[in-house]
C-alpha cells in the first residue's frame, strides 16, 4: 500500500487514502443494501459523488 498512498518522491497523497476509504464505505453500503438493510440511495450516491469530486479536483489542480 505504500506505493499507492505515496508518490515517487515519498510524499503522502491524502486524496488516494480518502478515496480508498470512501470507496470501501460505498462498497459496504451496496453490499448491505443487497443484504436487505434499508439504506438511502442518496447516501450511497452522495458518497460516490464525494469520491469523484476529490479525485477530479486533485487531478485538475495537479495538471496546472
Amino acid at each position: 500500500m505504500k506505493r499507492f498512498f505515496f508518490d515517487k518522491d515519498g510524499v503522502f497523497q491524502p486524496v488516494f487514502f480518502w478515496a480508498t476509504l470512501f470507496n470501501l464505505v460505498v462498497i459496504t453500503g451496496i453490499i448491505l443494501r443487497y443484504a436487505g438493510v434499508q439504506l438511502s440511495d442518496a447516501l450511497i450516491l452522495g458518497l460516490c459523488a464525494n469520491v469523484l469530486a476529490w479525485v477530479g479536483l486533485y487531478n485538475f489542480f495537479k495538471k496546472k
